[in-house]
Formats: C-alpha cells, sequence, structure tokens
C-alpha cells in the first residue's frame, strides 16, 4: 500500500501485472490467428480462411474489454494502457489489490492525520478529512472492533441518565485525546450497539453475536465508565 498514489478523492493503483497479462494474450491470440489462412488454406469447403481470422480478432477484442472492465465500472483506455486504476471506493480498492478491506481501513486511518485523502460516506465517521457534497472516497465498509483499535481508537462503555453507549476516544498521532472525567459533558464520536451485523464476516464464529454500532458526533454527558469494549462489532 505505500505503492498507491492517493489524491485527495482517489486512491490509484498500479496493476503491471494484470494489464501485461492481457495485452499479451490479446495479442499472441490475434497474432497466431493470422497463421490460420495459410495452415487451413481451403480445407474447409465454403469456408473462407480469412473470414476465420477475422472473427478471432474480434474475440480477442471482446475478451480485452471484458477484462477491462472487471474491476470498476469506469476504466478509460489512457489508465488502462497506463496499468493503473484509479480507485473510488474501498470496495474498488479491495478488489483491485487484492487486500483484505480492514486492512486498507487500518492503514488509511493510520495515515489520515498527514494524508489528503477526503472521505465520504456511509461509514467515514471516524475519519478527520469529510469531504463535503458528493466529492470524495467513498468508504462502503463497515469498520471491526479490532481495526479500530489497532488504529488508535479508545473504544469505551459508558452510562448516563438514557442508558449505556459506546465511544470511541481518538488517541491516533496527531490528536491529543479527551479529558475522560466523570460528569463531564463533551463532544464525543458515540453511538449505541442497535442490531445484529448479518454481513458476511470471514472467520465469524457462530456461538458469537456479531453487532453493529451506528457513530456520529453528539455531545455526551456519561455519569460512569463500565471498560474498554472488546466486543465483535462493525463500526460505521
Amino acid at each position: 500500500m505505500r505503492t498507491w498514489m492517493i489524491s485527495e478523492g482517489t486512491i490509484t493503483i498500479r496493476c503491471q501485472y494484470y494489464v501485461y497479462s492481457i495485452i499479451s494474450f490479446a495479442f499472441i491470440f490475434g497474432l497466431g490467428s493470422i497463421a490460420i489462412p495459410f495452415t487451413v488454406g481451403a480445407r474447409i469447403p465454403g469456408v473462407d480462411p480469412f473470414q476465420v481470422t477475422i472473427y478471432c480478432w474480434a474475440l480477442a477484442g471482446m475478451i480485452l474489454i471484458v477484462c477491462k472492465s472487471i474491476y470498476v465500472s469506469n476504466w478509460p483506455w489512457h489508465d488502462f494502457l497506463r496499468s493503473q486504476v484509479i480507485c473510488r471506493s474501498l470496495s474498488e480498492a479491495s478488489h483491485v489489490s487484492g487486500i483484505d478491506p480492514q486492512a486498507i481501513l487500518l492503514h488509511l486511518l493510520d495515515q489520515d492525520y498527514i494524508g489528503i485523502l477526503q472521505t465520504k460516506g456511509p461509514y467515514n465517521s471516524m475519519f478527520r478529512n469529510k469531504s463535503k457534497g458528493e466529492f470524495g472516497f467513498a468508504i462502503d465498509r463497515l469498520v471491526a472492533t479490532k481495526t479500530m483499535q489497532e488504529s488508535g481508537f479508545l473504544i469505551l462503555k459508558v452510562l448516563n441518565e438514557v442508558g449505556s453507549h459506546l465511544i470511541c476516544v481518538d488517541s491516533r498521532k496527531g490528536t491529543t485525546g479527551k479529558n475522560l472525567v466523570k460528569l463531564k459533558e463533551d463532544e464525543y464520536l458515540a453511538g449505541k450497539v442497535m442490531e445484529n451485523y448479518e454481513g458476511n464476516v470471514q472467520h465469524r464464529k457462530q456461538e458469537k453475536a456479531i453487532h453493529r454500532v451506528s457513530l456520529k458526533t453528539e455531545r455526551l454527558r456519561y455519569n460512569r465508565v463500565f471498560g474498554l469494549y472488546t466486543g465483535d462489532a462493525y463500526f460505521g
């Protein structure tokens, strides 16, 4: 991921092996079809061997176009021939690179304090650089508890008059954190465990409940801190 080119709203990933493999296959397939008229000749009655060559070239072009459309919905030829994919969402970056989305999220959250990447929803509440409007890199995957903790968030379970809440204290590099004093009202990135998360979670244990926590920045006053939250949950 250190080789990725990150701009304000996109992440550019190099994929030379994939592009060169496709172009080489199409070129060899098309070049080999040129030999058909000279090897087959008139052995097939009623068939023009040069037409077979044309069909092979058309098939090679179709394979090239289909392979160009696998990674992202819009991959211009300019970027394809330069062996680079411009990703506009976390899902696209994960699909192109083959890297787990949680590993990408950990990298982006770790570099958030010095990066220029601007993010947009639906699950970008824990990022500092939020874009305004439709511009920005889409965080379209929820963040696991382990990813939040490893990136530097302290997830605390607290109690107030309304009930229990989870607050995410940002202790990442470049932040000053929060003064965790009881009965103090301050703005926190907070949420409640609202529902079971039915997403596709790898290596998920069936006996454990996977929860989703909807986060938003709000003024919160609490009376008691239960401790660090370590449950299996997905934040967004």
